[in-house]
């Protein structure tokens, strides 16, 4: 038997390499554990604070609206609802889910076929507790809303952090038997919001404005330092017409914050820090409240859809400006009932459109004045010039007809602004062509936007024609004689809108070309005489003399007499104007005018819309309207309606 023996050391420098081996490997780890105890640990327990912590935005309060003399016309009210706190019902679903479990188990052992799924019992608990809760409010205030599981489970998935609603917009009495049975600190409480409120309802609808939805809410107020956070935001409101849309980041305030610990499990438990939020600007307006009533309460008796401007002449404020039909945007403050909606789109396809800023109309007459300051700059036409105006001209074989087929005799242009001669305007755009009249059109900014601080005030579709435009954007062959004739009289291709009408008209009471209007209130600039961007009319003393002669006349005596307002002396222009609405042919009946004469205050430009079975006309509809609005500014204004 041969008997190996091992060499003297060969184990010992084994186990000495093994020794080293594992001494390394256990300073690796160390210096590994030691890295994430002592370097890292800062990094790592600032994820674990991020993903542990969660911040839920709080709307800010929308600012107010108020007239110029400080009427609030738009605020906002308190809102009920019921909540149910998921993180304080997190126990009774844990223990619902237990329960469902069991009946589960106890299926399976009685036969092996039956599946337990986790998640569909965690899901059914939740719905169960939640429906639970949602009857005995039913019950309670005498509702019977039932809960979609669908809309629960979103909410559970998506916004687990916020409370979800089991009953919104309360009523007094609602509110009062819910406090009755419902303890204040448990899981299902009252919840208190803000929502939109116009205390006038429908009126100045249309510069107001109204809100729409929005999960865009702010995140400004949250500082850098939680910029890793998670946000969870409950649903605001943003603008989407009027003031509210135009001012939307000032009216809107600055949203707070509440910061959150979150439980593993996704239910808030502890508030950590909270920044309340900020409410939005006050906002003035240049509404007179009392005219602005007055002026809606005029355009209701005519019942047609319109629009009516109120401008101060000095300082372009607007006064009053409405557009009919109206709707109340209350209706919008939370959601609007489909109801109301039928009813709105019923009465009017167009409601929500700004007429007074986005109807595109024919001046019809209101026009001839541009014609008129034409004319008298021209050189070819003056104050004593005369034409026989019979009821039609006769020109390349058409006749060319007077309204309402009248005979005026001889005319000059202070008897043609008084009964509205269409022949005197025919003779004068014979004389002297389409040019200056287009030119006088565009130097008072018929072709311009008007700069507001209003989203629907757009240059859209304004039109001026000339040759160019003729053959640019219509198509239909070189400019013609009759274009000019029609231009002349305010129709053809022309196109504007009534506030156009309304500057016009302050302008011509400034002996300017140009009025900027404005809707927000300026200490400073109240009826004060500001630059508005014009030049002089460019009238000699005579001329502007006759041109608002005949204005005077017009409404003492011609076709305004029915904006006659004892003790006032207003300077007025009716027009009556054919177009196409939808098309159907229809009628436009338009007044604009400013007073006193001798010193003008205000502008007023009204106008409606009629089918053509309606047979209206500026006079006989617009006028008395027109002269509702002048008397209830005579009666606010003691000093203003005076004659010197």
């Amino acid at each position: 038997m041969i008997q190996q023996t091992r060499a003297p050391g060969v184990a010992p420098i084994r186990i000495a390499v093994v020794g080293v081996f594992f001494v390394f490997t256990f300073l690796f780890l160390l210096a590994g554990l030691a890295r994430l105890q002592i370097f890292e640990s800062d990094e790592y327990s600032s994820e674990h604070r991020q993903q542990s912590r969660r911040i839920v935005m709080t709307p800010a309060p929308r600012g107010e609206i108020r007239d110029r003399n400080g009427n609030i016309i738009v605020a906002n009210r308190a809102r009920f609802s019921v909540v149910a706190d998921l993180s304080l019902l997190r126990d009774e679903i844990d223990a619902a889910y237990v329960n469902a479990v069991r009946k589960a188990r106890k299926q399976r052992s009685r036969s092996a076929s039956v599946r337990i799924d986790r998640d569909a019992l965690l899901n059914t608990a939740r719905i169960e507790v939640l429906q639970k809760y949602q009857d005995r409010v039913n019950r309670t205030i005498g509702r019977q809303a039932v809960l979609e599981p669908k809309t629960i489970l979103r909410h559970i998935g998506q916004k687990r952090t916020l409370d979800f609603p089991l009953a919104e917009n309360l009523t007094d009495l609602e509110r009062a038997r819910f406090i009755e049975q419902f303890p204040v600190n448990g899981p299902v409480r009252l919840y208190v919001d803000s929502v939109r409120f116009y205390p006038y309802g429908k009126l100045a609808a249309h510069v107001l404005g109204f809100l729409v939805n929005t999960e865009d809410i702010s995140t400004e107020s949250v500082p850098q330092r939680h910029a890793n956070i998670g946000i969870s935001r409950y649903r605001g409101k943003t603008g989407a017409t009027g003031l509210e849309k135009q001012l939307d980041v000032a009216l809107r305030g600055v949203p707070g914050y509440r910061l959150w610990m979150v439980h593993p499990n996704g239910y808030l438990y502890n508030m950590l820090e909270e920044v309340k939020p900020i409410q939005g600007a006050l906002i003035y307006t240049t509404l007179d409240l009392d005219l602005q009533q007055e002026v809606e309460a005029a355009m209701a008796t005519v019942n047609r859809p319109g629009a009516a401007i109120v401008l101060d002449v000095e300082s372009g404020e607007i006064l009053a400006l409405a557009s009919s039909f109206c709707y109340d945007p209350n209706e919008f403050s939370v959601i609007i009932r489909s109801a109301y909606q039928k009813e709105l789109v019923a009465r009017d396809a167009n409601i929500l459109a700004n007429r007074a800023l986005q109807g595109r109309y024919p001046p019809g007459s209101t026009f001839k004045l541009i014609t008129a300051i034409a004319a008298l700059r021209s050189g070819k036409i003056h104050s004593d010039t005369t034409f026989n105006c019979g009821s039609y001209l006769r020109v390349h074989r058409r006749n060319w007809p007077e309204h309402d087929g009248a005979s005026f005799g001889e005319c000059d242009v202070a008897r043609m602004i008084r009964v509205s001669s269409n022949v005197f305007c025919y003779h004068t755009a014979l004389e002297i062509g389409w040019e200056p009249i287009t030119a006088e059109a565009r130097r008072f900014g018929f072709d311009k936007r008007i700069a507001l601080e209003l989203p629907e005030a757009t240059g859209r579709y304004l039109v001026v024609p000339s040759p160019e435009y003729k053959r640019e954007e219509i198509g239909a062959g070189g400019w013609v004689t009759g274009d000019t004739l029609n231009m002349s009289i305010g129709q053809g291709y022309l196109l504007t809108s009534p506030m156009h009408v309304a500057c016009m008209t302050a302008s011509i009471a400034r002996r300017e070309t140009r009025t900027s209007p404005t809707i927000i209130y300026d200490p400073e600039r109240a009826g004060k005489r500001v630059k508005h961007g014009g030049e002089d009319i460019g009238l000699s003393d005579d001329a502007y003399a006759t041109l608002l002669r005949g204005m005077e006349e017009a409404v003492e005596k011609g076709t305004g007499r029915r904006a006659r307002v004892d003790g006032l002396r207003i300077a007025g222009k009716t027009g009556t104007a054919q177009w196409t609405n939808r098309g159907k042919r229809a009628n436009l009946a338009w007044f604009t005018g400013f007073a006193p004469v001798n010193k003008p205050k205000i502008a007023v430009a009204v106008v409606f819309e009629a089918e053509k079975e309606d047979n209206m006309a500026g006079g006989a509809t617009a006028g008395p309207v027109a002269g509702r609005i002048f008397k209830k500014w005579k009666e606010l204004n003691l000093d203003g309606g005076t004659q010197e």
